[in-house]
């Protein structure tokens, strides 16, 4: 049985489209932000200091509130692959940045914490060649299959992992450090087959100073909080239980202080400049130095709790942080992605723990059209075929 010319010459025209089609760059250009929470009230950097706000992670909210100046912002020209569920893509390096210089906020809403400043630089992911990323755990550039260099990855058995250090932390299950009796855990929940994620971290610079009250309301602390330069990789998204040791300064005690007129509204803090600290009295001690462990996990648009169990000055200190990511985007990968990863760091002389979670927002424009040298002979071979045709037709 012989096949119709016009079905034949249909199927041909669709082989040669769908050809032009797979044969066209889809070049995206990127938009994002990056937020990094290091415990329900620190962002990392302070941009300008909390604001309330709701949408969750999509919005970059942890616990209902973000930075007044948004995340670490992020830009990149991104080379998509062939369409279908949860497109993968690959966001080169050091497509997120910012060196915004010193950065100052009151922190009004926390009793023993007076303000925040610092002056961090921060560029991620972090480039291929970069030294100070624990191998296997290098990840230059953000794609979906980057963890199947980090062996760490044969204890994740699932997307859906539940993964804990120390002792008495349900389930009992997990996979468990032997660092020492302390208690943290980090969630994934994953119920999406199409689950989109991967492996990417940020570098901090620089260095930041948290002013406390140090045993009194009239002894003002300064803890030094940073890793200097070269900077140090930051433990959440790089990989499964990716682990670092940080080593943090000591910084001096003074004997009375000044700030400017209190906060009338404690988020944002305002009125600006409110509260901060202008002068200092004497120094008559020194916050000791110390250290601190950090295991971090890879990104994910599924769910992640990273939750602490402990006490701060016979107070209770729990924290959890909750975050869910969402994908948007089309078969083509334009739209908006949220990716999220939790990541868990014991301070090892004070004896506390605190739960870190990181967002970032991606927006992908629509594919600009960018027809490739096979793309072009299959169009004009189209061209070709269907006038052909249709002189045949008319002869």
């Amino acid at each position: 049985m012989s096949i119709p010319r016009s079905i034949q010459l249909g199927a041909l025209v669709a082989l040669m489209l769908a050809f032009a089609m797979a044969a066209n760059a889809r070049n995206l250009s990127m938009t994002g932000e990056w937020f990094m929470n290091r415990g329900p009230l620190i962002d990392i950097p302070t941009n300008g200091g909390q604001m309330p706000c709701g949408g969750g992670a999509p919005n970059g909210c942890m616990a209902n509130l973000k930075p007044i100046n948004g995340g670490i912002p992020g830009a990149a020209s991104v080379t998509g692959v062939a369409p279908g569920p949860a497109p993968s893509f690959t966001v080169p390096p050091d497509a997120f940045g910012q060196a915004a210089g010193k950065q100052v906020a009151a922190v009004p809403f926390v009793p023993t914490v007076v303000q925040l400043s610092s002056t961090w630089t921060l560029m991620g992911p972090v480039t291929l060649g970069n030294t100070k990323v624990p191998a296997p755990n290098r990840a230059g550039a953000f794609m979906k299959n980057a963890w199947l260099a980090d062996p760490g990855q044969a204890a994740r058995l699932q997307k859906s992992f539940t993964w804990c250090f120390g002792t008495g932390v349900p389930p009992h299950n997990c996979t468990n450090s032997t660092a020492g009796p302390y208690t943290g855990q980090v969630k994934y929940n994953n119920p999406n087959a199409n689950a989109f994620g991967g492996t990417m971290a940020m570098i901090l610079n620089g260095n930041g100073v948290v002013s406390v009250l140090a045993g009194g309301p009239s002894l003002l602390g300064h803890a030094i909080a940073g890793p200097g330069t070269p900077g140090n990789p930051q433990h959440p998204g790089r990989g499964y239980a990716s682990f670092d040791t940080d080593v943090l300064q000591s910084g001096p005690v003074h004997f009375g202080f000044m700030t400017n007129p209190p906060c009338t509204v404690t988020l944002p803090a305002l009125p600006v400049g409110c509260g901060q600290v202008t002068t200092s009295g004497p120094i008559v001690g020194a916050l000791p130095a110390g250290s601190q462990w950090n295991w971090g996990f890879p990104w994910t648009t599924g769910t992640v709790t990273a939750m602490n169990v402990q006490t701060n000055q016979q107070q209770p200190g729990t924290t959890t942080l909750t975050g869910m990511g969402t994908d948007s985007r089309t078969a083509w990968g334009a739209g908006k992605i949220t990716l999220v990863a939790g990541g868990a760091t014991r301070r090892k002389d004070y004896f506390t723990d605190y739960s870190g979670l990181d967002i970032v927002t991606m927006t992908f424009a629509p594919p600009v059209p960018s027809m490739s040298t096979p793309g072009l002979a299959a169009g004009g071979l189209l061209i070709l075929l269907a006038v052909g045709y249709a002189v045949r037709r008319r002869f």
